[in-house]
């Protein structure tokens, strides 16, 4: 029987992918909520009216924006760290608190 295939990429490099991929995501939901705008077209009898609605206009689309702002902070300073670890072969926050900063900012 053929010993089990050894893994090439290395989990860093990985994680790495994963937390680029998000911050390309995040910035692409980023431009879609901003850019996106809703007409509202209401008739009464004789009266048509048309309206333009922008995601300013809507509450929840503002807790959404601040969400997106928060992931892209986050995503920054997830990434930036793991370049620091690749570049030096060592964490940048030693024992637990990298830990901490993983699973606080994933809440």
């Amino acid at each position: 029987m053929a010993p089990p295939p050894t893994s090439t990429i290395s989990p860093i490099i990985i994680t790495l992918v994963l937390k680029i991929l998000m911050l390309v995501l995040l910035l692409a939901s980023l431009v879609v909520l901003a850019t996106d705008t809703a007409t509202l077209s209401l008739s009464f009898y004789t009266t048509f009216v048309e309206s333009k609605i922008h995601f300013d206009d809507v509450y929840t689309y503002r807790y959404v924006l601040a969400s997106i702002i928060m992931g892209l902070v986050y995503s920054v300073l997830q990434t930036a760290l793991s370049l620091y670890h690749i570049a030096n072969g060592k964490r940048l926050i030693l024992g637990d608190g990298a830990f901490l900063v993983d699973f606080y900012g994933d809440k």
